[in-house]
């Protein structure tokens, strides 16, 4: 089922902007580890979040510009980009 979806969205919006979703997943899974390494930290504070998925946002909109074109670069290989 997944598999039919990855084909459909490759057919509709092309290869490149499947592969930066894609690659913009990765940066997201790695932003919700952060987060919840930020949720320990609030949580020994006494405080916590009220909105996780913006708190995934947030951290991921936190990364310089630098790093995500590496991981863009160094991830993107893999799928055939340049």
């Amino acid at each position: 089922m997944e598999l039919e979806a990855d084909g459909c969205d490759v057919r509709v919006a092309g290869a490149g902007a499947f592969v930066l979703a894609v690659l913009e997943i990765y940066l997201l899974a790695f932003a919700a580890q952060r987060a919840i390494v930020e949720l320990s930290r609030m949580k020994r504070e006494g405080r916590l979040v009220d909105n996780y998925s913006g708190l995934i946002a947030a951290v991921r909109e936190s990364y310089p510009k630098q790093v995500v074109h590496r991981v863009f670069t160094s991830r993107g290989r893999r799928f055939g980009m340049p």
